[in-house]
């Protein structure tokens, strides 16, 4: 039978909002309490530097344990168009950790905002696709070149063999008209020469430390458990590398040596994936999406 609720009675939904969103006074709570878990998070694994001038203070707040500092700077700054790279790769990385109750409160706030619109991951699977396409098609241009010339098919060496690669042979203009211009212009490409293979010998050392395990490992002591740990895991990995890789701008180790696959014996029959296919494939990784569910189709083996 059914019971009519007393006049003056508390709802059982008191203090939430539909579809289970916290209260406003709930997320506070939640704001104030958990600060100390994303600045665990962030103490532990540091967003790269430079960070913008402009967001360094706001950052200083979040890693002494105040969350609100994050929003705040929102506040201050999406009316001026004046958001910095920093602050979108902070809340990229607060979409791994979101299990955590303090970082899904602080997205779901900047998606709320008509400005800041949190893009579809139909959108993100595009932006990741869009900015590996190019890579894999360049990556895998040096794979043909290397066949022809009959480098080695080893993939290992191969792979080193690609981020060795000489810097392209460029003139420098500021350069131009000086007395010793080309014993000076010779200097002058040896130093970037040696400046780019140290940032590839850095590179190398980052990813040997830089292991899916290690990633796992640090999720997992953030509180993640399941299937989403290892979904987690996945996305965080690839992300990780592919930021580190691309301003080279370069592919990973993982990405290449599926652009080096080939079909049939010593790859007579071609490569077994085209470029576009491997680079759909990552960006549904990072995303965390199958393959069937991306906007773009299945392409076969070529280029």
């Amino acid at each position: 039978m059914k019971t009519q609720k007393r006049h003056g009675e508390p709802s059982p939904n008191r203090g939430k909002t539909r579809r289970g969103r916290p209260s406003r006074a709930e997320q506070q709570r939640i704001l104030m309490e958990q600060g100390s878990v994303l600045a665990r998070h962030f103490s532990s694994d540091p967003l790269r530097s430079p960070i913008d001038p402009q967001f360094v203070p706001y950052y200083e707040q979040v890693l002494q344990g105040n969350s609100r500092a994050i929003l705040q700077y929102c506040d201050e700054h999406w009316r001026q168009g004046n958001i910095v790279s920093s602050f979108y790769e902070l809340l990229g990385r607060l979409v791994t950790v979101r299990f955590h109750a303090v970082a899904d409160v602080i997205l779901s706030d900047v998606e709320r905002r008509r400005v800041m619109r949190w893009p579809s991951k139909t959108e993100t699977f595009d932006y990741w696709y869009e900015k590996l396409k190019p890579l894999c098609g360049r990556a895998r241009r040096f794979l043909r070149a290397a066949r022809k010339v009959g480098t080695s098919t080893v993939r290992e060496e191969l792979w080193r063999q690609y981020v060795f690669q000489p810097l392209p042979d460029v003139r420098f203009a500021y350069l131009g008209g000086q007395p010793n211009e080309e014993s000076l212009q010779a200097e002058e490409k040896d130093r970037q020469q040696a400046a780019y293979r140290q940032t590839i010998e850095d590179l190398l050392a980052w990813r040997e430390s830089h292991s899916m395990e290690s990633v796992r490992s640090r999720l997992r002591d953030l509180g993640l458990q399941g299937p989403e740990l290892e979904k987690q895991t996945t996305s965080s990995f690839h992300l990780e590398q592919v930021n580190a890789f691309s301003p080279v701008p370069l592919v990973t180790r993982e990405i290449f040596f599926d652009l080096a696959r080939t079909q049939g014996s010593l790859g007579r029959h071609g490569f077994a994936f085209s470029s576009a296919l491997v680079a759909r494939r990552y960006a549904c990784l990072i995303v965390g999406i199958s393959q069937s569910t991306s906007s773009h189709p299945a392409q076969g083996g070529g280029k």
